[in-house]
C-alpha cells in the first residue's frame, strides 16, 4: 500500500526523506514512496512510472 502523507509530495521541512525529480515529467517525490522488491528498494515516479535511475535526478536538501 502506498503512503499518502501529503507532507511527502513536495519538499517541505516536515518531510525528511530523500527527494527525487523525474526527468521525464518533472514530478518531484520522495523515497518514502517506493516499492521494496527482492532486489532492494525500487524508486519510481508515480506520475509516469519512470523506473530507470537515469530518468530520475536526486535532489539534495
Amino acid at each position: 500500500m502506498r503512503n499518502t502523507n501529503s507532507d511527502c509530495y513536495i519538499p517541505t521541512n516536515k518531510c525528511t526523506h530523500q527527494y527525487w525529480e523525474c526527468l521525464i515529467c518533472k514530478h518531484i517525490f520522495c523515497t518514502y514512496h517506493t516499492h521494496v522488491t527482492a532486489k532492494g528498494v525500487n524508486v519510481e515516479c508515480w506520475h509516469c512510472e519512470a523506473l530507470r535511475v537515469t530518468e530520475l535526478r536526486r535532489i539534495d536538501k
